[in-house]
């Protein structure tokens, strides 16, 4: 593999990454909001949640962080609206679930 299509290839795959990050934080929040709302109970909220997502709410944040992270930068280097729109939600969901770890 040449320099230039490592290039090409890295270039198909931030966005695809930084885009897919910022789904996967747009339907934990989401989710989390829909159960929150529809359950009279904190402990029932939290089941449903966790039923909905295969793996631990642990390693679910810390991918949405992590990601979260890569993709702002993203946002933040490309040009548009659009992208600066979507940094702002992506800095406050990232800050929210690093908030909830504490």
């Amino acid at each position: 593999m040449n320099n230039s299509s490592k290039n090409e290839l890295w270039g198909i795959v931030k966005p695809i990454v930084a885009y897919g990050s910022l789904a996967l934080n747009l339907a934990l929040f989401g989710s989390w909001l829909l159960f929150a709302y529809t359950n009279e109970k904190h402990e029932d909220a939290q089941m449903a949640f966790y039923k909905l997502w295969p793996f631990d709410y642990y390693l679910l944040a810390f991918i949405a962080i992590f990601l979260g992270i890569f993709s702002c930068i993203y946002f933040a280097r490309a040009k548009g609206v659009w992208p600066k729109i979507w940094l702002v939600i992506q800095i406050l969901l990232v800050h929210l679930f690093a908030w909830g770890l504490l």
